[in-house]
C-alpha cells in the first residue's frame, strides 16, 4: 500500500568520517552544539510544519548513535494524531531502492551474481518480451538505470487494491519497451529495480519482501518497518501508519488517494525514522563493530564506488545509489 508522500522524512547523515575527524565530539560538523540541536531543528521546521507539510519525523545520528530524534505535526490532521518518530510508520518511496542494491550486492558476495553477466541467464526462457536489442543487460545496467527501458509511471501502482499482482505478474505486466542500446543513456527505472529485485527473489527461493525482512531488516534490528505492508499482515504496523496528503493552500490538507503497487521494491518500503536511521548507519564506516549488512567490509565499498558517470565531472551512480 502506497500513498503520496505528504511531509519530509529526513535523516540527516552526519556520520560520514572517523571519529577522530571531528574537531569536537559534542558539536555537529557544522558547529552547532549537540545540545542546541533540538532549538535549531525546532525553529528550522516551524516554517513548513502544519503550513506547507503536515507533519515530519526528523532523526539525526553521529558516531553511529542516534543524537536527535522528534516528531513534528500530525499524521492523521482530522482526528490530531501526533507523529512520533519512533512510532509513527511512513512511506520510504523510491529509498526502498537502496534495499534491492543491498541485496543484489550481498548475492554478489556470495558469488550467486556477477555484475557483468547478462541477466537473461537468472531469468526463466523468453521473461522479457520487448527488447529492441540483442546487447546483453546486465545486473550493472540495472543498477545504474542505463538498460534502456522507457519509463511508465503509471504502470508502478494502481488505485484499487484489487488490481495488485503477485511481483512476477506485475513485472510481465508492466513491462515497458527498449529504446536505447544497453549502457548508452542513463533513464530512471522503476522497472529496472524491481526486475533485479525479482531475480533475488529467483536466485534465493524466498519472496523479495521475505528476503528483505530476514537478510537486511533483522540483522538490523527493525522492529517498526516492513517490505510489504498489508492490513492483513501487520495490523499495529497499519494503525501507525501516517496518513498521505495533499497540499491544498497554506495550512491546507486534503487526505490523499490510495496508490498500490504490484512492483513494490521500488517504492514500497514502509517504517520508521529510527529503523531508516539504522540503516543508513549501517552504510557508514563502522568505527568499532562489525558491518552487519555485509560479511567482508570491501562490498560495502564497492557498493558505494562510481559505477557510471556520463563524464569526469558528474559524481554519477554508485551501483544503484
Amino acid at each position: 500500500m502506497y500513498k503520496k508522500l505528504f511531509l519530509l522524512l529526513l535523516i540527516a547523515l552526519i556520520p560520514l568520517f572517523p571519529q577522530t575527524l571531528y574537531a569536537n565530539e559534542h558539536e555537529t560538523p557544522s558547529g552547532i552544539p549537540l545540545s542546541e540541536v533540538e532549538a535549531y531543528v525546532d525553529d528550522y521546521v516551524s516554517d513548513y510544519i502544519g503550513k506547507t507539510t503536515a507533519g515530519a519525523s526528523i532523526v539525526i545520528t553521529k558516531n553511529n548513535e542516534i543524537v536527535f530524534s522528534k516528531g513534528y505535526g500530525y499524521g492523521d490532521v482530522e482526528n490530531q494524531v501526533k507523529i512520533d518518530s519512533g512510532t509513527s510508520v511512513f512511506e520510504w518511496g523510491s529509498i526502498s531502492k537502496l534495499f534491492v542494491w543491498v541485496s543484489v550486492m550481498q548475492l554478489v558476495e556470495q558469488g550467486k551474481i556477477k555484475l557483468d553477466e547478462d541477466i537473461k541467464n537468472y531469468l526463466p526462457n523468453e521473461f522479457l518480451k520487448h527488447l529492441k536489442y540483442d546487447d546483453p543487460i546486465t545486473m550493472l545496467d540495472l543498477m545504474n538505470h542505463t538498460a534502456g527501458f522507457e519509463e511508465r509511471i503509471f504502470d508502478l501502482g494502481y488505485a484499487n487494491a484489487d488490481q495488485l499482482n503477485p511481483l512476477d505478474i506485475g513485472i510481465q505486466i508492466a513491462e515497458p519497451n527498449q529504446i536505447y542500446r544497453p549502457g548508452e543513456v542513463v533513464a530512471y527505472s522503476n522497472y529496472s529495480t524491481s526486475l533485479a529485485a525479482y531475480i533475488v527473489q529467483l536466485i534465493t527461493g524466498q519472496d523479495f519482501k521475505d528476503y528483505v525482512e530476514q537478510h537486511i531488516f533483522q540483522r538490523l534490528g527493525f522492529s517498526d518497518s516492513t517490505a510489504y505492508l498489508s492490513s492483513e499482515s501487520n495490523e499495529q504496523m497499519t494503525k501507525n501508519k501516517v496518513n498521505g496528503y495533499e497540499l491544498i493552500d497554506k495550512g491546507k490538507f486534503k487526505l490523499s488517494t490510495e496508490y498500490y503497487m504490484s512492483m513494490y521494491p521500488s517504492g514500497g518500503i514502509n517504517g520508521t525514522a529510527q529503523d531508516l536511521a539504522k540503516f543508513s548507519d549501517a552504510l557508514m564506516p563502522q568505527l568499532h563493530n562489525k558491518n552487519l549488512l555485509f560479511e567482508n567490509e570491501d562490498t560495502l565499498k564497492t557498493l558505494l564506488s562510481q559505477s557510471y558517470s556520463a563524464n569526469e565531472h558528474a559524481p554519477g551512480i554508485a551501483h544503484g545509489f
